[in-house]
């Protein structure tokens, strides 16, 4: 089972998800374990930057 949660406040995504998927322009761009991930990984992934960490696409 799975719950898609939308949000722009991200210590509520960091609080309550397993995993985090950042999408711009209606793509992948980043697949984040919630884990050890900040607010900063998910904006630097957002935006166009490199996530290094994890399972960057």
């Amino acid at each position: 089972m799975g719950i898609l949660l939308a949000s722009s406040e991200l210590p509520e995504l960091t609080g309550v998800c397993d995993r985090i998927v950042v999408l711009r322009r209606g793509r992948t761009v980043a697949d984040l374990p919630a884990d050890g991930c900040t607010g900063e990984d998910i904006l630097t992934a957002a935006m166009g930057g490199a996530y290094a960490g994890r399972d960057e696409r």
